[in-house]
C-alpha cells in the first residue's frame, strides 16, 4: 500500500492526471457544480501576501473572476488583479492540480493529494474565491478512482476512472459540496481539442429507489461544454437496465437500448435529433433479441443503426430546422 501511494503521489507532483489524461493547456472561458456528503475543509484557508515567483508567461490561464483573472503554475493558483498585483490563493504548502473556474468566476475546484487519508489520497476541493472558504468533497463512498472533473453550471460533475463502457458519475453542489445527482458517461462528444460534451444517463432521485414497485423517473441529457443541460429523455421505467445510449456522429438522431428485467426483454428506442437545439423528434420503439449487455454503432451512410447482436434498425427521418 506504502508503494501505491508513493507512485500516486509522484505521479500527481509531475503534473499527470491519475486516470492517464492531458491536463488542459489553457481555459480562456472555463464555464460554471445531494447527499450530504460534503466534508468540512482540513485544508488551511489562507491566502499568502507573498507568494512564491510567479511568472505570468509559465502559467495555465484558468479564466476570469471578480477580484482578477486566475492562473495555475507548478501545483499553484494565483490570483492577478487588474493593477497586476498577484496573490497565491489558498495554502501554498498544498499542490493543487487541474483547477477549473465555475461560470460565475466565484469558486476553483482543483484536485490535491490528500496525505491524511492514506487509503485515498487523492482528492478534489472547492475554494470560494470571496470567502476563501475550502469544502472537500466526498468522492470515495460513490468515485472509489477518480477521473476527470468538470462544471456544470453550478454544480460540478466528477466520473469514474476505472475502465467501463459507461462510467459512473457524482454531481456536486459548488456552493456546498454537498452530493445531488448519480448517474453514468454513455458518451463523450468532442467538439474542439480541449472541449467535450457528454451525453449522461441520470439515476432516479434516492429517496424513490427504495420504494419496492414504482416506475422510477429516468433522464438522458447531454451537457454541453458551456455548463448546460439539456434534456433529451424523459421517461418513468421500472427495473429498466440500459444496455447503451449513443448520439449519430452528426447528432442528427439518437439511440437508446434498454432491458426490462421482469419479462427478460430487450427494446431500441430511436428518434432524430436537431443538433442546433438538442430538441428531438417522435420515439420509436423496437423489440429486440433479449440481451443484458450490448453497445450501438450509428451508420449514417446506410442510414441504420446497427446493434453488437447484428440486428440493425433505419434511423428516422431527420427535423427540418424551424
Amino acid at each position: 500500500m506504502k508503494m501505491v501511494w508513493v507512485m500516486m503521489l509522484s505521479l500527481f507532483l509531475s503534473g499527470c492526471t491519475i486516470w492517464g489524461g492531458v491536463q488542459e493547456a489553457e481555459q480562456s472561458s472555463s464555464p460554471a457544480a445531494s447527499g450530504s456528503d460534503a466534508t468540512s475543509t482540513t485544508i488551511p484557508t489562507t491566502v499568502t501576501a507573498e507568494p512564491a515567483p510567479f511568472h505570468i508567461e509559465q502559467a495555465i490561464y484558468i479564466g476570469k473572476s471578480d477580484q482578477g483573472d486566475v492562473y495555475e503554475a507548478f501545483g499553484h493558483l494565483y490570483l492577478v488583479g487588474a493593477d497586476q498585483h498577484t496573490v497565491e490563493i489558498g495554502d501554498s504548502a498544498v499542490t493543487k492540480r487541474g483547477a477549473k473556474l465555475s461560470m460565475d468566476g466565484s469558486v476553483i475546484v482543483y484536485q490535491f493529494m490528500d496525505t491524511a487519508n492514506m487509503s485515498s489520497p487523492l482528492a478534489i476541493a472547492l475554494h470560494a474565491i470571496d470567502t476563501d472558504k475550502i469544502t472537500v468533497l466526498d468522492t470515495y463512498s460513490h468515485l472509489p478512482v477518480l477521473g476527470d472533473y468538470l462544471w456544470a453550471g453550478d454544480q460540478v460533475l466528477v466520473m469514474d476512472a476505472r475502465q467501463s463502457h459507461a462510467p459512473m458519475f457524482a454531481m456536486y453542489s459548488g456552493s456546498t459540496g454537498e452530493r445531488t445527482r448519480t448517474g453514468q458517461v454513455f458518451q463523450r462528444l468532442q467538439e474542439t481539442d480541449i472541449r467535450s460534451s457528454y451525453l449522461l444517463r441520470f439515476d432516479p432521485p434516492e429517496e424513490l429507489e427504495s420504494i419496492v414497485s414504482k416506475d422510477y423517473p429516468i433522464t438522458i441529457s447531454v451537457l454541453t461544454s458551456d455548463g448546460a443541460l439539456h434534456d433529451l429523455f424523459e421517461e418513468s421505467l421500472y427495473e429498466t437496465q440500459f444496455l447503451d445510449v449513443r448520439l449519430s456522429d452528426d447528432r442528427s438522431a439518437i439511440a437508446v437500448w434498454t432491458h426490462l428485467v421482469p419479462d427478460n426483454s430487450s427494446q431500441l428506442m430511436l428518434a432524430a435529433m436537431d443538433p442546433a437545439t438538442w430538441k428531438t423528434g417522435q420515439w420509436q420503439t423496437y423489440k429486440t433479441a433479449p440481451k443484458k449487455e450490448g453497445f450501438i454503432r450509428f451508420h449514417t451512410d446506410r442510414q441504420i443503426v446497427l446493434l453488437s447482436n447484428e440486428q440493425s434498425f433505419r434511423l428516422p427521418s431527420t427535423i427540418n430546422p424551424s
